[in-house]
């Protein structure tokens, strides 16, 4: 094993021309981790072998006592006492003649000093019990330091007998040398307990796993220095702070493949980091993926409830809803087996790109000053009361890339306004959501009562920039022992309505879509849609056979598991059981939402707040164009603005110091106007103490957004309605937005000619007709080049365009609001007969389809000012259509499963055919005339091509890898005819290209790069 190790290692490094260029590490730190696989893998640690020698088993089975010490004595004959003789019984026992009965009176039994304890050490304590009435638990108690309770049942008979067992590692900063356990009744009833055992040893010792391919850690010792000096630090303050500066050099091995990469400790409580199984956030390097994801978590199956968690993400997965990407990997950590692990992906574009949707950023309220405020009490031993959640900040993911980018920018800072408006209630659901996805999300979660992932700060949302609404993301649904008990029904929509007077706003923000008829309506329908037997059996079945595999997997560590397969049809079972006491009940609780937006509970907040608290209640934000900064003061008592200044530069003091007064609830806000550059911070005052806070380099969240404000000013044209019939008649100039209600069907006359000027553009949610014919066409087109496009978005029918000329268009362009095409058309099937798409100005694609199912045929595409046909994550057929003088591709399909026949394209900028992200395109009987690249397939995708033509191409067909988290692509032509091409092929390692039924491999490297230079 060392000698195939050390070969790998040495091939690797010898392989990679640009290694010490492309890794981070130093030839020095390459050698220090040779060096640790060389001890890990060729010898025995004496230090580890001690610990693993050190072990310690003390059973007790109340059948002998000492009268001398009155304790019952140890069943193997060692000198350790257990206490609590006074609970003999002989009235039943699992073995033997004799138990203990514990009582309201008695309630402990069996409680034993265990010593010799040393930081780290691995407990293991079980025991039989029989109840009445009441609940047992076994408890190991060290103090105000530590304190473990259990009562995981591990066993059942026939007879009633249970047993409990209860795992725990010694705290790392625990420094005494005893501590004690017992059992423990809880209840009016009774508890008879019987063979009472302790196992006490240094470490956990994890199985190895065969079966699968695992994933391998190396580390040296700076890195486990740095991971062991955070470990102590968080259970010094009971909550695990991480940053960036945390992540640590690391080597990771999949069997195949070393990546390099970055590592530091993941969770919030130190329930992640107990013992020698941490939780990791692990950060590939640029040109290294694992499982097609860049960053990604692992931690202990535990912390999620073992497979719910798994099995709700596929059912999110399956209904469209966002979530992470979710599975199962054995760990081992610098050769030391680590056990099974839960693997996350972290909340990356590659969670929004894997889900068939376009990128766009992911936003939370920020956690930092929540988990701040529980330092503080673990430490002072007050509990703080301060507005922690109205202070969280909204902030995004991978904030350096979105503030390094105006578009990405932009898009934060609409989705920042749309979450302030959820957590204010100051705007309908409707047009802060996606509606449809947000009424699944919540009926999904009654179904899987995967609840924990409502708790507001574990909440993810992704910003659609094509709809300019939020969606959810399904993520953390559970803890460790199983359901979080969220509200007192297990249905969010049976909530008692008088539950909403006396909620938080964290609670009461969750309650505000039932306000809003049409999320009841939907919300209604999937709750009866998901509850149906015959969908939950369908959905058990299909997913047994990988449950059934990783229970196994799970139980080599974990021997007492079983995934419960009645969960799902028990909680289904229950809203069926309840639909019509859910479709009454959510009127209420919409009726009693609305009553308390009318009035408020009063809050009340302290004014005594310490240093380190009062810096997370006061934000300060900028609005960039004009010159002003936006300070919020969440603080209790008057805070006094006295000045501001830039990194390097000193305070600059205002003439007068600005007064913002206390707030009981909702943050006072003061906009302050700057006479010179934009600083970087302020400074305030508060009960006489002078503070500096970072300004947030975006404005105050809370305003509308771009869509919102498109909306709110848009015209409604005279047009005929008749029914759910819009028919649109004549020839119309508009200078405003038309925004088209689902509900319609919008119909266009022949000969009807719709001019977009003046920045406007048409948005439609209803199905198009747009009737032409040869002689009497449809026209939209733009005279002064100024629109906004023409768009449908998730129109519930197929709309069908034909004989229609396309002219002149440009793309939404409105702050985060902003679209590649002319014409989109997304969550909306289409099809186009006989149209033309001619001159779009200034945006990327002439047409793009979205997520959808579309017909192009007998189309034209002319003189596009870049991509004439941008498919994303779509099916269809593209049939008889020219490509002429494309700015750049003529068809660029991503994630898409697409027939082209009979199409030609002429004069092409880039790429005449191009498919990517895992897309498969069938080709055939197509010409190429005039093309950079005549044919590329990339990222996963396969383009099978029969019969086709390419003229004057630069390249004939090329296939690589542009994204790492993607893989190799292919190629497979039969009946091929190149002229004029200067290069036949490109192939990337990895991709290959079959011509004819003969295997070409390729081996170019970084092809991606010289492709796109």
């Amino acid at each position: 094993m060392l000698y195939e190790i050390t070969k790998i290692i040495e091939e690797f490094l010898t392989s990679q021309i640009a290694f010490t260029k492309r890794m981070s590490f130093t030839k020095l730190h390459i050698l220090s981790l040779l060096f640790v696989v060389f001890i890990t893998l060729g010898c025995e640690v004496p230090q580890e072998k001690n610990q693993v020698e050190f072990s310690r088993r003390y059973l007790c089975d109340a059948e002998i006592f000492d009268e001398v010490s009155w304790s019952f004595m140890e069943t193997t004959g060692q000198s350790v006492h257990f206490q609590n003789v006074d609970t003999r019984s002989r009235e039943i026992a699992w073995s033997g003649e004799f138990s203990a009965e514990l009582t309201p009176l008695r309630p402990y039994g069996f409680t034993v000093i265990i010593d010799s304890v040393m930081p780290d050490d691995y407990l293991q304590i079980s025991a039989m019990i029989l109840t009445e009435n009441s609940t047992g638990f076994l408890v190991v108690d060290g103090g105000e330091e530590l304190y473990f309770t259990s009562k995981e049942i591990v066993m059942r008979d026939d007879s009633g007998w249970e047993k409990i067992q209860l795992e725990c590692f010694i705290p790392p900063n625990f420094m005494k040398d005893s501590i004690k356990v017992y059992a423990w009744l809880s209840g009016s009833g009774r508890m008879f307990v019987d063979d009472f055992e302790v196992n006490h040893r240094r470490t956990r010792e994890f199985p190895l796993f065969d079966s699968i391919p695992g994933l391998q850690l190396f580390a040296d010792e700076q890195s486990l220095h740095q991971l062991t000096d955070r470990r102590l630090s968080a259970f010094s303050t009971g909550v695990l702070e991480n940053h960036d500066e945390d992540f640590s050099p690391v080597i990771l091995f999949d069997g195949d493949n070393f990546m390099d990469a970055r590592f530091r400790l993941k969770g919030d409580l130190v329930d992640h980091i107990q013992g020698p199984k941490w939780s990791f956030r692990i950060k590939l390097r640029d040109g290294f993926s694992w499982q097609n994801m860049l960053t990604f978590s692992i931690h202990t199956p535990i912390a999620r409830d073992f497979l719910n968690e798994w099995v709700a993400h596929k059912i999110f997965e399956d209904e469209d809803i966002l979530t992470t990407r979710y599975g199962f990997v054995p760990v081992m950590l610098n050769g030391k087996s680590l056990g099974i692990y839960a693997w996350e992906e972290h909340f990356e574009k590659q969670l929004i790109e894997n889900r068939n949707r376009r990128e766009g950023p992911i936003i939370r309220f920020d956690e930092t000053f929540f988990w701040r405020r529980v330092i503080e009490a673990n430490l002072t031993g007050k509990s703080w009361n301060v507005n922690y959640f109205s202070s969280s900040k909204i902030t995004p993911f991978k904030s350096g890339s979105i503030l390094a980018d105006s578009l990405k920018w932009n898009q934060m800072v609409d989705g920042a306004n749309l979450l302030e408006q959820f957590r204010a209630s100051s705007m309908p659901v409707d047009r802060i959501f996606d509606l449809d996805k947000l009424a699944r999300y919540y009926a999904l979660v009654d179904l899987t009562r995967a609840r924990h992932g409502f708790v507001w700060h574990n909440m993810r949302f992704y910003f659609n920039p094509i709809t300019c609404l939020l969606e959810p993301i399904a993520f953390d649904g559970y803890i460790e022992g199983g359901v979080y008990q969220r509200f007192g029904s297990p249905v969010i929509g049976l909530t008692d309505p008088l539950e909403i007077n006396g909620s938080e706003p964290q609670d009461l923000m969750l309650f505000q879509v039932f306000s809003n008829d049409l999320f009841n309506k939907k919300y209604l329908g999937y709750l009866i849609q998901y509850s149906d037997e015959k969908f939950v059996n369908q959905l058990i079945n299909r997913l047994m056979p990988e449950i059934d595999s990783l229970s196994g997997l799970i139980r080599q560590e974990f021997p007492s598991y079983h995934y419960d397969n009645s969960f799902l049809g028990t909680n289904a079972h229950f809203i069926r059981e309840h639909i019509s006491q859910i479709s009454e009940n959510i009127g209420k609780l919409g009726f009693a939402f609305n009553g308390h937006l009318e009035n408020p509970k009063e809050r009340s907040f302290s004014k005594e707040v310490n240093d380190a608290l009062i810096t997370g209640l006061v934000h300060a934000y900028v609005k960039p164009d004009e010159r002003i900064i936006q300070v919020e003061n969440f603080h209790s008592d008057t805070i006094y603005i006295n000045g501001y200044k830039q990194e390097l530069s000193t305070l600059s003091l205002f003439d007068d110091q600005v007064i913002l007064e206390g707030s009981s609830g909702k943050g006072i806000l003061r906009e302050i106007s700057l006479p010179s550059d934009m600083p970087d911070s302020i400074q305030f005052e508060a009960g006489g103490i002078s503070y500096f806070i970072a300004i947030n380099p975006w404005p105050r969240p809370g305003g509308l957004s771009s869509r919102q404000v498109s909306e709110n000013s848009s015209l409604i044209p005279d047009w005929q309605v008749n029914g759910d019939t819009l028919l649109i008649e004549g020839v119309f100039k508009l200078d405003k937005d038309v925004f088209i209600p689902s509900g319609y069907k919008v119909i266009f006359a022949s000969g009807s000619e719709l001019d977009l000027t003046g920045g406007s553009g048409f948005f439609s949610s209803s199905p198009v007709y747009m009737k032409g014919i040869p002689d009497k066409p449809v026209k939209v087109y733009s005279s002064d080049r100024t629109s906004h496009g023409f768009n449908v978005f998730q129109a519930e029918e197929r709309s069908v365009i034909q004989n229609t000329i396309f002219e002149g268009l440009g793309n939404i362009r409105r702050g985060g609001w902003q679209t590649p095409s002319a014409i989109t058309f997304y969550e909306s099937d289409v099809e186009f007969n006989s149209c033309s798409f001619i001159g779009n100005h200034q945006c990327d694609d002439a047409l793009n389809i979205v997520r959808s199912d579309f017909l192009v045929d007998g189309c034209l595409f002319e003189n596009t000012f870049a991509d004439a046909f941008d498919s994303d994550y779509c099916t269809g057929i593209v049939r008889d259509s020219r490509f002429n003088n494309a700015g750049n591709d003529a068809i660029d399909f991503s994630g898409s499963r697409v027939l082209i026949e009979k199409c030609t394209m002429t004069d092409i900028s880039d790429k005449a055919i191009s498919g990517g992200e895992n897309s498969f395109l069938d080709v055939r009987e197509c010409t190429v005339q005039g093309a950079i690249i005549g044919i590329a397939s990339k990222d996963l995708s396969l383009v099978k091509v029969d019969e086709i033509e390419i003229n004057k191409a630069v390249y004939g067909l090329v296939s690589f890898i542009k994204k790492p988290e993607y893989g190799p692509a292919r190629i497979i032509v039969d009946n091929l005819r190149l002229r004029d091409t200067h290069i036949y092929h490109k192939l990337e390692i990895g991709s290959d290209l079959t011509v004819n039924g003969r295997l070409i491999k390729g081996t170019e490297k970084n092809l991606a790069l010289r492709l796109y230079q």
